[in-house]
């Protein structure tokens, strides 16, 4: 998997999450109460997502077509969230057909969806090339934070981080 996809994935997963806890601000305390399973397993899902597994380009390409992979994911998982014996990976192997595009809101049409690899470059110009940006991007972040400016925006504190531990990817937001 490119680094640039596992960025938008993480990008567009902690945007998602956001605007399901603003979301949860409409909601009184009784409602809250009320949805506490569909909050663990919209919280489960965003953690399992961003790094706990292995997901390959193909199925990053595939959720970064939702506009909110958050959600659909969520809501496949809250009916087994906490039953013996079902794992996540195991859940989400039904999510990756052509049926769940038509259950979500996309961000691109199906028939126009470009996969983000067909540019000409090799996959190995097409990984150093995403290092680089993501490595300008950080950089760029940590000089911001040095010297006291955001250069995301005032209301941008949320920064996609790559940590690498056992040959793979792991991604987390940071607030």
């Amino acid at each position: 998997m490119t680094i640039l996809l596992a960025h938008k994935l993480a990008e567009r997963l902690c945007k998602n999450m956001d605007d399901y806890k603003n979301g949860l601000l409409e909601y009184d305390e009784e409602s809250i109460i009320s949805m506490a399973r569909e909050i663990a397993a919209t919280e489960d899902a965003f953690y399992h997502l961003l790094g706990s597994i292995d997901l390959d380009a193909s199925e990053v390409e595939f959720l970064l077509k939702f506009q909110d992979p958050l959600t659909a994911v969520a809501e496949l998982w809250e009916p087994h969230f906490g039953k013996h014996g079902m794992t996540f990976e195991a859940v989400l192997c039904g999510f990756f057909d052509d049926e769940t595009l038509e259950l979500y809101p996309l961000m691109y049409d199906p028939e126009e969806y470009d996969d983000l690899s067909g540019y000409g470059f090799d996959d190995a110009v097409v990984d150093l090339l995403d290092a680089v940006i993501l490595a300008s991007d950080i950089l760029l972040n940590v000089v911001g934070e040095r010297i006291g400016i955001s250069l995301d925006g005032a209301d941008e504190r949320r920064e996609a981080k790559n940590s690498t531990g056992g040959g793979r990817s792991t991604w987390r937001c940071l607030n």
